[in-house]
């Protein structure tokens, strides 16, 4: 019997937007369609709404009805969330819009990323007005032709002094201290070169773009996934404990949450709830790409 108006159950579903569905409840098996495809059918009389939400790891379904009279007997049917990437060839970009702001402020920003090729300057994501921005007015990370790996600030950098020559799937992430204007890079949780002091805050405004750099002798080669962004510095223990786990999108401080993993369409959502929402220019989607970087 259904013992409380409100009943969380989970379901077999590749929805990755939290959405409204109509649901019938009062069958032996549930079952949700995706998310372009609408909606969840059962062979029951009563009916009930539903809302689906994704929370990283699995997608979670709560009924609402006053009326129904038995829940189904599988209570309980788990989907992993999916396992795509975002693939670049050198030429493509996601366009996330004006709405990131880390000027004068503190900052992380993590993500997964396989290279495609190494040996040539490209970056991983970059933010600037234009292609020629003046001193620390524009921001990017990636890799120099040397192969090490940096963060940017347009003249006021920090460049490992390591070079990276695989073709691994990595954890990357960068960060920024506006207090110290302490600047640390880390591959895999790992710090990769001691700290650096800046001379200037982040500057940078206009677009935030993933996959794209300059110009385009530096876009990205390669696959990308769990782009994050926070409004503070996280630190060793934190960017381990969290760089094989899926977020859920409400982690405080989190800013930008992009998971690259929708596997289909020309967008890619926010996470983090603040509508950064992006534009895929001619990227593609890679399925089954990182089941092995996250815990189940």
């Amino acid at each position: 019997m259904l013992e409380s108006p409100n009943t969380t159950i989970h379901c077999v579903a590749s929805i990755l937007d939290a959405v409204l569905l109509p649901c019938t409840i009062g069958c032996r098996r549930l079952s949700c369609a995706s998310k372009s495809g609408a909606m969840a059918r059962a062979a029951g009389r009563s009916t009930a709404r539903s809302r689906v939400t994704d929370t990283g790891s699995e997608l979670r379904v709560t009924y609402s009805s006053s009326d129904v009279a038995s829940l189904p007997e599988e209570k309980e049917l788990r989907t992993e969330v999916s396992n795509s990437a975002l693939v670049f060839e050198g030429n493509d970009y996601v366009d996330c819009g004006n709405g990131i702001d880390l000027v004068h402020k503190s900052f992380t920003i993590e993500f997964w990323a396989k290279r495609g090729d190494t040996g040539r300057s490209q970056a991983f994501l970059r933010q600037s007005e234009n292609r020629r921005p003046t001193r620390n007015h524009g921001l990017h990370m990636g890799f120099r032709t040397n192969n090490q790996y940096c963060i940017a600030f347009w003249g006021d950098n920090l460049d490992t002094q390591t070079p990276y020559t695989d073709r691994d799937w990595h954890h990357w992430a960068g960060t920024y201290d506006h207090q110290t204007k302490r600047q640390r890079l880390y591959c895999d949780s790992e710090p990769a070169v001691e700290p650096r002091t800046a001379t200037d805050d982040c500057l940078a405004t206009g677009p935030f773009l993933i996959g794209s750099g300059y110009n385009p002798q530096n876009m990205f080669k390669g696959t990308m996934a769990e782009v994050r962004i926070w409004d503070h510095v996280r630190g060793e223990a934190e960017l381990k404990a969290d760089m094989h786990r899926r977020l859920t999108g409400h982690e405080p401080g989190l800013v930008a949450y992009w998971p690259l993993n929708e596997g289909t369409g020309d967008t890619v959502s926010d996470k983090s709830g603040n509508g950064h929402h992006g534009t895929i220019h001619d990227a593609t989607w890679q399925d089954d790409a990182t089941s092995a970087l996250f815990k189940g």
